[in-house]
């Protein structure tokens, strides 16, 4: 599967992530072969991933015993510069220094460096890096053992290798400045013929100043927000410790009389934050889903979303291969990823034991574009039959889907 986004909008521009607890910062030095590789270690309580970021510029970061860092690409390295704000989304750091040889990108010394974080933490790794450090990163990447749960984050690339492209079989994230002229961001991503996941996300704004449109000068929470919104939702299909279910909340849109869901911590984050205006509100309501397919029953459930009903636009939520299908060959509807994991019913319309029922009703277009409501309350879906809507879903009691109980 592939994504393609010309600059990010929507929700991930404006993630602004709500603390997990405090973060321990430590300064780590790992000794390979007769020299040390240092690293500054963030870890927040129970990180659900970790993030080994390999920096560009000179590969030097300047890490002294007291954790401060000294050089111009400490400073301006997009990743070092928000380790507070990704440690509050729940994610554990290695900062790389270049090591105590003086040389950066070593790949004993990087592998060294995963090894330390995968043993404290048996949870999804994800390796940043780009600029200069586009080679280290896909190295490492593709050096890691393939079944391990790895994925990919380049940014600002410049000339992927292409000995290194064909072999990345990692779920990656190719994020640029539309503005800097010193990537090659569309030459990377096409490159990654072999990536069972691929986006390509370009931000834009800011201003060109101190670090430049290269290092995403002035787009901090733009950066952030694209980077832990490619994270969170593919964190959980790469494997390792992470939880197998999640909340999807509910929120309204009283203008539209619109309601949407999603189970993801940045749009979450974003729309409790006040994103577009504070304009979606929550209900109140909300229900679990599994996050992968963890339960054997489980199943995905694509999410498209529609600009064809302007001004007003629409997301639509199945789980059904049928319907997947159709939306995806309907070029009215972009297939933005799978969402969620539901159970279906069984042949008679009921849900198996463990499981609750999920509802969907259909508001038949009113006000010129379609829009679904999913819920867990029986009393929620009936009001809604009420008001004109309409109930989809099987059996007697008309079930749209199972979710965990």
């Amino acid at each position: 599967m592939s994504i393609l986004y010309a600059v990010v909008l929507a929700f991930l521009v404006l993630v602004s992530p709500s603390a997990r607890g405090a973060a321990s910062t430590t300064v780590v030095d790992v000794p390979v072969e007769g020299h040390v590789q240092r690293f500054l270690y963030v870890r927040p309580d129970a990180p659900v991933a970790n993030i080994i970021d390999i920096p560009g510029g000179e590969g030097a970061l300047g890490i002294q015993d007291d954790g401060s860092m000294t050089t111009v690409t400490a400073q301006c390295n997009p990743v070092a510069r928000n380790r507070q704000a990704f440690a509050d989304h729940g994610y554990a750091l290695a900062l790389v220094d270049a090591d105590s040889l003086g040389v950066a990108y070593d790949l004993n010394d990087l592998l060294a460096v995963a090894s330390y974080m995968q043993a404290r933490d048996n949870v999804p790794t994800w390796v940043i890096g780009g600029s200069s450090s586009t080679n280290a990163v896909a190295n490492l990447a593709v050096s890691l053992p393939a079944g391990s749960p790895v994925g990919i984050i380049f940014f600002a690339p410049e000339h992927l290798s292409a000995s290194l492209a064909p072999r990345i079989t990692r779920d990656t994230l190719v994020i640029f400045h539309s503005a800097d002229t010193l990537t090659t961001p569309g030459a990377t991503y096409t490159a990654l013929t072999s990536a069972p996941v691929k986006e390509l996300v370009g931000l834009s704004g800011g201003n060109n100043g101190g670090c430049g449109y290269h290092l995403f000068n002035g787009l901090d929470p733009e950066f952030v927000a694209a980077t832990a919104g490619f994270i969170d939702k593919y964190n959980a299909s790469l494997g390792g410790g992470t939880s197998s279910t999640s909340v999807a909340v509910e929120y309204y849109y009283d203008v539209w009389n619109f309601y949407f869901e999603t189970s993801f911590a940045d749009e979450i984050a974003a729309l409790d934050g006040g994103a577009f205006g504070g304009a979606w509100k929550r209900t109140g309501e909300t229900f679990k889903v599994w996050s992968s397919a963890s339960t054997p029953a489980a199943v995905p459930t694509c999410r498209f979303f529609s600009t064809a009903f302007s001004p007003r636009s629409s997301h639509f939520y199945t789980p059904f291969e049928n319907e997947c299908a159709i939306r995806k060959a309907d070029p009215g509807w972009h297939f933005e990823a799978i969402a969620f994991y539901v159970q279906l019913t069984d042949a008679n319309g009921f849900c198996p034991a463990g499981t609750i029922p999920l509802y969907r009703v259909y508001n038949n277009g009113m006000g010129g574009a379609p829009n679904h409501r999913y819920t867990t309350s029986r009393a929620t879906r009936d009001l809604m039959l009420m008001l004109a809507w309409s109930a989809e879903g099987n059996g007697p009691d008309i079930i749209f889907a199972c979710v965990p109980a």
